[in-house]
């Protein structure tokens, strides 16, 4: 069987958040909420369990990455970097 091709490529952001906090006992869905307007997403938060933590877990991924999405993104990551392997993974 042939596979087909396809010359789309797409960059996708996602972050994915323990639906609950357990050192702040807080749920996270009005903060992902928040994030998900900030970065100016029509999108919901959406939910799944996570088979390795055995938590719920809320995820919100932006697929279609414009000039706006993109510039709020790497300004936020300058002024708050990320640590370790995920501060490696943003720089390249």
């Amino acid at each position: 069987m042939k596979r087909s091709r396809s010359e789309h490529i797409t960059l996708r952001f996602r972050l994915d958040q323990r639906a609950y906090d357990r050192p702040t006992s807080s749920l996270m869905l009005p903060f992902m909420e928040n994030l998900a307007s900030f970065l100016r997403r029509s999108s919901e938060v959406k939910k799944y369990n996570s088979n390795k933590t055995q938590t719920e877990v809320l995820s919100l991924t932006v697929a279609a990455i414009n000039k706006l999405a993109r510039s709020i993104l790497v300004n936020y990551f300058d002024k708050y970097p990320l640590i370790g392997d995920k501060f490696n993974d943003y720089n390249i």
